[in-house]
Parts: C-alpha cells; structure tokens; sequence
C-alpha cells in the first residue's frame, strides 16, 4: 500500500510540475498580432509569407513605400498615415498592382453593403462563395471560405471596368477589381482568406496565389506597422532547439529535471531493506488432498476418472515414446508388446468404464499405479 501511495503522489508531482512548468512558459513566441505577416498564430499572416515564397514570389515586408521593382502590394490592415497613403496611390497609377484587404481602408474605395453583411452574419458556420465574374486571375479558385460575419461591398452599376466577384446572394460582392490610371486596385471586404487559420480552406490558397504571384519571380510587398524585421527575409536554417522560445526551453529544463529526480527516488531505496511478507506455500500432497475433497464432496468420480485416465494415457505416451494423440488400443499393444503386461488390463487403465462408486474410482486409480510401476520396470 506505502508502494502505491509513492507512485500516486509522485505522478501527482510531475503533473503539477508541468502546469507550472507551463504556466511559466506563458504565450507561445511568434504567435504576433493579428494579420501580422511574422505571425504564426490563427490570425497571423505568416504562411502567407511562406506561401508566396514558395511559388517563387519574391516576398518582403517593410513598412515604408514600394519599391521601383515591387510589381504587386499586398496591405492586410491599413495603418498607413495620409502621406503614405497617397505615396502608395502614385504607385498605383503608375501601373502597381495593390491588394487590399482592408474593407475600411480609403485605397479599397468601395462602400460597405450593411444588407449583404447583416444577413450573413446569423450564420453560425463560414460561407462557401463562387467567382460569378470573368477574371483570369480567378481562375482555378473556383470556391473561397470567408467567415460569416465578412462584409461584403455594395456593387456600382455606373462604373466601367469595374470587375465583381464573389457575389452573395442579395447583390453583395467579397471582391472588386477597378483600374487606377495604368494600375490596378483589388479590394476584398476582409483578410480572412489570407490568414494563417483560413488559407489552407476551400480555394483560399489559390485565390491569394493568382493574385498576388501570377508569375514566378513577381516583386511582392506586404506592407505592415508589425513586425517588419522579423517578417522581412526568410529566417536562416535552425535546430529544434533553437527554433524553441527562451520559456518553452527553460520549462522543457524544468520537465527534464522533474523526471530524473522522480527517476533517482524510485530507482535507490536509502536505508535498511525492507521486510515483507512472503505468499503462504502450501505442500503440494495438502493440495491435491484438497482437490480430491472437493470430488469426494461434490460427487465427482467422472471428471476425477478422466484426469486420472489422462495422466495414464500421458505417461504411456511419454514413456514409449509415442505421439500424445496416439490412440488408446495402440497404446496397450503397444505398452502389451514391451512389457508383458495383458492388454485388456492396459485397456482397463487408458479407456475405463464410469467408475459407480468410490471403490470402482479407487481400483482404477491403483490398476493406474500397477501400468506406471509395469513401463518404469520394463524401461
């Protein structure tokens, strides 16, 4: 029992030891802020990076103005001041691609449908949306998932070269797609498609390749207030160690530690041995005499016939060298033919009548003992 409780409360320590252990270790690293392109939480935007660099986008994120090769802008969340705001607009015209996905933002320049958004926002799953437009850079991101509570733009009828898609159901469109002087301005209603949760859902990932890498080699930019040394080039190769926060590594120590002194407690006992008490032997003569008791009392003369049969016929077998299977007739020939004992008393002791009474239990018990004595003699 003393056994038992030690093993109890020592699990009972580990576990609490690896709550605090994980306590301390708080907040995992990198987890960033919201739609931060370093950020490898749900919210972050970090696989978006990663995505684009991998189809051959090359990918940098800064927070100042384009560069004079940057072909396309991607701007998740705008932060920018009026200044930059209007720097970024030039571009634009000059022939720059911008993504937006700020619904807010002034560079988006669409209106809000609070219809189309008020009516998906009762739902209790996200919403599956089809192109419903003619874009080529649409093609194969046949399907996007937004949440339910995405805004959607009003769509302008008087406005040529205007391209909707996405479209709910009530008129109200996920995407716009407008020229700018020689650029052109996308304008989603929402940066849900392109987080780190959502972009591996329906056609997300496609949606955010075609429009931001069309061509490998593209010059991407995401311009961003979070962050912007982190996310800004790809990270150098790392160790798993290395690539673990100051905290986790510090409580994976604490974890290591906790398990070697619970390893040295079990493993050394210190002091004098402990006695214990030993199971109780019982003689081997106690326990057959006991078996044959509970025959006696429960009348069981055929099934105490039948083991002393089996035992018989095993020891014929054993001793003669003959298969266990062998059968009963073979056995007394044979045992008849090296011993000289009658077969029919062989027969007697391998395939007996049902003993009646204790007497016909006890003769074929000692007709058993006269074959043993008969094949041990003969061998």
């Amino acid at each position: 029992m003393s056994g038992q409780r030690g093993r109890k409360a020592a699990f009972v320590a580990v576990i609490g030891l690896s709550l605090v252990a994980l306590a301390i270790a708080g907040r995992p690293h990198g987890a960033g802020q919201p739609l931060d392109p370093g950020g490898a939480g749900p919210m972050g935007a970090k696989a978006l990076v990663l995505l684009l660099r991998e189809v051959g986008g090359n990918v940098t994120v800064s927070a100042g103005e384009p560069g004079s090769s940057t072909t396309t802008v991607v701007l998740l969340q705008d932060t920018l001041d009026r200044g930059r705001a209007d720097a970024l607009d030039r571009w634009v015209r000059s022939g720059g691609t911008l993504v937006v996905a700020d619904p807010s933002s002034s560079l988006a320049g669409g209106e809000i449908d609070p219809a189309s958004s008020a009516n998906l926002a009762g739902l209790d799953s996200d919403v599956t949306l089809r192109p419903g437009c003619g874009l080529a850079a649409l093609a194969g991101a046949d399907t996007v998932k937004v949440s339910a509570m995405a805004a959607f733009f009003k769509v302008p009828t008087d406005e040529p070269g205007l391209g909707a898609c996405y479209v709910a159901g009530d008129g109200g469109a996920y995407m716009l797609a407008r020229p700018q002087g020689r650029g052109t301005v996308v304008a989603l209603a929402g940066a849900g498609p392109f987080t780190n949760h959502d972009l591996g859902k329906a056609d997300n990932a496609v949606l955010a390749v075609n429009l931001l890498v069309p061509a490998p080699g593209t010059q991407v930019e995401v311009l961003s207030d979070l962050a912007p040394d982190a996310a800004a080039a790809p990270r150098a190769h790392t160790s798993v160690w290395q690539a673990l926060a100051r905290r986790w590594q510090l409580a994976l120590l604490q974890l290591i530690a906790v398990f070697l002194a619970v390893c040295m407690w079990r493993a050394r006992r210190l002091g004098r041995p402990v006695i214990e008490h030993q199971p109780v032997e019982i003689p081997g003569s106690e326990l057959v005499v006991a078996v044959g008791d509970l025959y006696q009392v429960g009348q069981r003369r055929q099934q105490a016939a039948a083991n002393l049969v089996a035992d018989t016929r095993r020891v014929l077998a054993d001793r003669l060298g003959l298969p266990a299977d062998t059968a009963p007739r073979v056995l007394a020939q044979v045992a008849s033919s090296r011993t000289g004992i009658d077969t029919d008393r062989v027969m007697t002791a391998v395939v007996p009548p049902v003993p009646a009474t204790d007497s016909d239990l006890l003769a074929l018990a000692q007709t058993g003992a006269v074959v043993h004595q008969e094949i041990a003699r003969a061998r």
